[in-house]
């Protein structure tokens, strides 16, 4: 299995990927990426900026993230973050039904640790809906701690859990 930067290529299987993720989010009842988010040019725009991640295997795209050390506006919000300085910020963390339930997600959070401390960077960020019970009890299992809501103003106010990991240097 190999983890790479996603290609323009991949935005078709990025998208089976998402929109497996969007079916299994629905499962929980609860209206996250319901909305037809992350769309394609979202995808198509990661790429582009080159913050879009896959992993693939001999079968093909398992998984789809993005991981950006820009500083996200919306954490502004939060004044409780466990740690100062720059963060990696992981959005848009998609797994296909094949890989699910695998270790495949860990992986991911992995990556994300390894390229946090390449980048020389205090943490990890990272949000999702207050009802994605998964998501929240997998990031508490490694490690995250919960620091507050956030509130996306797109197409009406989305609350979001935000959570933060402290990198070891």
């Amino acid at each position: 299995m190999v983890f790479r930067k996603a290609e323009k290529a991949d935005t078709a299987a990025v998208m089976t990927v998402i929109a497996e993720a969007r079916r299994a989010i629905a499962e929980l009842g609860i209206d996250q990426w319901q909305d037809g988010y992350p769309q394609q040019f979202v995808v198509e725009a990661d790429t582009e900026a080159g913050i879009g991640f896959v992993f693939e295997d001999e079968s093909g795209i398992l998984s789809y993230t993005a991981m950006t050390a820009e500083p996200e506006p919306i954490y502004n919000q939060i004044n409780t973050w466990g740690t100062e300085g720059p963060y990696l910020t992981v959005h848009r963390v998609a797994v296909c039904d094949a890989a699910r339930h695998t270790g495949l997600a860990a992986k991911i959070i992995e990556q994300a640790i390894m390229k946090a401390k390449a980048e020389k960077l205090n943490a990890i960020r990272i949000d999702t809906h207050p009802g994605n019970v998964r998501m929240r009890r997998f990031l508490t299992k490694r490690g995250f701690t919960e620091r507050g809501i956030v509130l996306y103003d797109v197409l009406g106010e989305q609350r979001r859990v935000a959570y933060d990991l402290a990198i070891e240097k």
